[in-house]
């Protein structure tokens, strides 16, 4: 009998998946009714849309079918368990507690009476009733198991019918979205609106004015108010949204709707999944629960038997009344009663644990499908707000492109014109310059090559600054700013510049007048603020010096107070040369006049020298020398080096004539108080 009822069990589980394999109750979606990939906008008339659009109605309609069919099985069964299981949970709990408390009552009774019988020392009455009262824990154990697993039974039957409340209402709403109809709870208008459209991924343009008829002009003669009307609607016209970017911005929003409803349908059918799971937990808990309750309820009337049993066994004296024989007999009949309910509590259970678990394998089919179909429709919005933002970007590749075709041959013309105009500066500031610098009469060639090489620097600097700016200026306007507010905004910002870096400022006009005054050039030695040096370059800002260490100093204009160039046109080699006092001061004299002119002769040091030897003659009459001072006028540049030579030449020839350079030194006079003359002693 057994083997028959599981043998139609299984039957009845492979009809109920048949059945599965073409509805599955919930938010169900068949296979030909799955959402496809959005595609792109057509027209109305286009065949492919028409059939597209059918096949999304009829998809839409079979949802709805299957809703209502899974809120009505649904709806069903959940008045089904508040109505039935709900109360049998809670008399099966009741039933339970009194049972327990029963036999509560029972094992006071039966342990009172032996301690009766223990007292009064009959032995044999006191071993039955041990016996009685150890049948009695043992029922009283299977009674309290009976009490748990109602408790449990309540707690699993309260959660799945909480569960289920949650499926019928995600149901029920997703039911009133497929029929355009508010959702329940959800707050009704007053006026009927519109359905709101999903905001877009990414900001579209403004959407155009509408145009408005052009005001009559009073003066019609007047050319700038023309000008100015024909520049603003060229403009307006330029920024007005073309025809193919009103279509995007539709395209858009077509698309970017679909993937959200694509996303919304995920998200619903991963609810349902979710609670389908807990649904499943529920039940197999459940199943689990009704088999420890068969256990149970057979272990009990295997109790209540045996029980029924050991009284008949006993004598009649000691045989429990008719009327506890036969409550014995009715609990058996009731433990074997609920051991058949929780049997087909087993079978019914079982039967929906597969049903659920067909409808969430065609759930999550379903959800795969969606998920796959929300990717591809966020994909084509996605494309599609490229599309658009490449349309209303001006820094978009065609865009550029476009930008290019009308503004690129001017700007290129502009650039173009730019390094022409730097090209004409390099070839034509060296001769103009050079030419400039010709017209002083009193320099020499070096110092007019040194001082054209100067002012080209500058003049090429200034001259670059000028056509930067220019082109600049030129681009800006024909790429459409406007240069008033650039030119303002420079003005405002060189007002500040020259509060906020007056040193600044002053550097670049001490410029200006050096260069304008010719105080030195490129190649002069000259001491600026206790830093003497070469001048390797000038700006109009700071001089570069290198001394002759090689450290390079950097001096701005505005710190030089005074300037001592000491290479300005012409030098001068000056001599201090001290000789003893002995010596002849004339004889020294034509000596070292005639090593000057020996130095002008010679072929090395000759064409350096501008002028034979001056001598001043005899300049101080030291505390140990005569000094002897004379100069040699030299070229720029050349006095130190006819210096040292002349030097040499002097000390070589004192030295074959015996004449003394002498060195410091004190004479210390003694006085005796004897009246002795005075001793004189020399000392270094």
């Amino acid at each position: 009998m057994n083997r028959l009822h599981l043998h139609w069990m299984s039957l009845r589980v492979v009809c109920v998946c048949v059945a599965l394999a073409g509805f599955a109750p919930g938010r169900a979606v068949a296979a030909e009714g799955a959402p496809k990939p959005a595609e792109p906008k057509k027209s109305p008339a286009s065949a492919p849309d028409a059939k597209a659009t059918e096949a999304k109605q009829t998809t839409e309609a079979e949802r709805i079918i299957k809703l209502e069919r899974a809120l009505k099985n649904d709806r069903d069964e959940l008045a089904k368990l508040e109505r039935e299981q709900k109360k049998r949970v809670e008399s099966e709990l009741s039933k339970a507690k009194e049972e327990v408390a029963t036999i509560d009552d029972s094992l006071a009774e039966k342990k009172k009476a032996l301690a009766e019988h223990k007292q009064a020392g009959r032995a044999a009455e006191a071993e039955t009733v041990a016996t009685d009262i150890a049948a009695l824990e043992k029922k009283r154990e299977l009674a309290v198991n009976r009490v748990k697993l109602a408790v449990q039974a309540k707690k699993t039957l309260d959660t799945h019918v909480d569960t289920l409340g949650q499926k019928i209402k995600l149901n029920e709403k997703a039911l009133a979205k497929l029929e355009g109809k508010p959702e329940p709870g959800a707050p009704t208008a007053s006026a009927p609106t519109s359905q709101p459209v999903a905001a877009p991924m990414a900001p579209a343009p403004a959407q155009p004015a509408p145009p408005t008829a052009p005001k009559a002009d009073p003066s019609p003669a007047s050319p700038t108010a023309v000008d100015k009307g024909d520049e603003a609607s060229t403009k307006k016209d330029e920024d007005a949204p073309t025809p193919e970017m009103l279509e995007q911005q539709e395209k858009v929003k077509a698309t970017e709707a679909e993937a959200k409803e694509a996303e919304e349908e995920v998200k619903t059918l991963a609810q349902q999944i979710e609670l389908l799971d807990k649904t499943i937990d529920g039940e197999t808990a459940r199943i689990e629960r009704a088999r420890q309750s068969v256990e149970l309820f057979r272990k009990q009337r295997r109790e209540y038997d045996g029980e029924y049993d050991r009284e008949l066994a006993k004598p009649e004296g000691q045989r429990a009344s008719e009327e506890t024989l036969e409550k014995l007999r009715k609990q058996s009949r009731e433990a074997d009663k609920l051991a058949r309910e929780a049997q087909a509590d087993i079978r019914r259970l079982t039967e929906q644990l597969a049903t659920h678990r067909a409808e969430r394998a065609e759930l999550e089919r379903q959800r795969i499908e969606a998920d796959r179909t929300a990717e591809e429709k966020k994909g084509l919005a996605q494309v599609q707000v490229k599309k658009l933002e490449s349309l209303t970007n001006p820094y978009s590749v065609r865009n550029i492109l476009q930008w290019f075709i009308i503004h690129g041959p001017k700007v290129a013309l502009i650039l173009l014109g730019m390094a022409l105009a730097q090209f004409i500066v390099k070839l034509v500031s060296r001769h103009f310059v050079t030419l400039l610098a010709r017209s002083s009469r009193e320099e020499t060639q070096e110092e007019r090559e040194n001082r054209a090489h100067t002012l080209v620097s500058v003049f090429r600097y200034v001259a670059t600054v000028v056509i930067v700016i220019g082109g600049i200026a030129t681009i800006l306007q024909e790429v459409g700013v406007s240069l008033g507010p650039v030119l303002g905004g420079a003005a405002v910002l060189g007002l500040a510049v020259a509060f906020g870096a007056q040193n600044l400022v002053r550097d670049y006009f001490h410029g200006f007048v050096i260069l304008l005054e010719n105080q030195y050039g490129i190649n002069d030695v000259v001491k600026i603020a206790g830093v003497g040096g070469l001048v390797e370059r000038i700006t109009l800002r700071v001089t570069v010096l290198r001394d002759i260490e090689g450290v390079v100093h950097f001096i701005p204009h505005g710190q030089i107070s005074t300037v001592s160039n000491m290479t300005h046109g012409w030098s001068r080699a000056l001599f201090k040369v001290g000789v003893a006092y002995k010596e002849d001061t004339d004889r020294v004299i034509d000596v070292i006049v005639e090593l000057g002119a020996e130095l002008r002769r010679d072929p090395a040091f000759g064409p350096h020298i501008l002028e034979d030897l001056t001598m001043l003659g005899v300049d101080d009459m030291a505390e140990s020398a005569v000094v002897i001072k004379f100069f040699i006028k030299t070229k720029q540049m050349q006095q130190w080096g006819i210096k040292r030579e002349m030097l040499r030449r002097i000390k070589k020839k004192f030295d074959e004539l015996d004449i003394e350079i002498p060195f410091p030194h004190r004479k210390i006079f003694h006085y005796h108080e004897s009246g002795a003359p005075p001793q004189a002693t020399g000392g270094e």
